[in-house]
């Protein structure tokens, strides 16, 4: 019973990112992020520009092949893992950590290694709001 209870927590404890995210502070560039999340699958972006990862840890190639996302949850954080392959066969890698902080923000914390050293920036948008009109 007890590891059951367990699943049944973890479960609700992941946040649904789905909607239009305004810029807050640190987005580069700052324009508005749209997410679209369902149980299995986040789509994130503007347009032609989104990126689409499993949300099960498995990899996902995207539009352009030489760009592969994984995602997975830790507890209530969603974790993605980029990976950039080059024509010449070289690898970059940056890591992102997506959150939802007291505030009911989303705080997106991006890693990259450059020269050795990991630079660590955070993006935070506010969900942006939208009002429907009665007639």
């Amino acid at each position: 019973m007890t590891l059951w209870w367990l699943s049944f927590v973890a479960a609700v404890a992941t946040p649904n990112f789905s909607g239009t995210w305004a810029p807050v502070e640190g987005a580069n560039p700052p324009v508005n992020l749209v997410v679209t999340q369902t149980a299995d699958r986040l789509t994130a972006g503007a347009g032609e520009d989104a990126l689409e990862c499993r949300l099960d840890g498995q990899p996902t190639k995207q539009k352009v092949d030489t760009v592969e996302l994984r995602c997975a949850w830790t507890g209530d954080a969603l974790g993605i893992d980029i990976t950039i392959t080059t024509d010449f066969g070289d690898t970059s890698t940056q890591k992102q950590t997506w959150a939802i902080d007291a505030q009911g923000r989303l705080v997106i914390e991006t890693t990259r290694t450059r020269q050795g050293q990991p630079v660590t920036r955070k993006s935070v948008y506010r969900r942006v709001v939208t009002v429907t009109s009665a007639r």
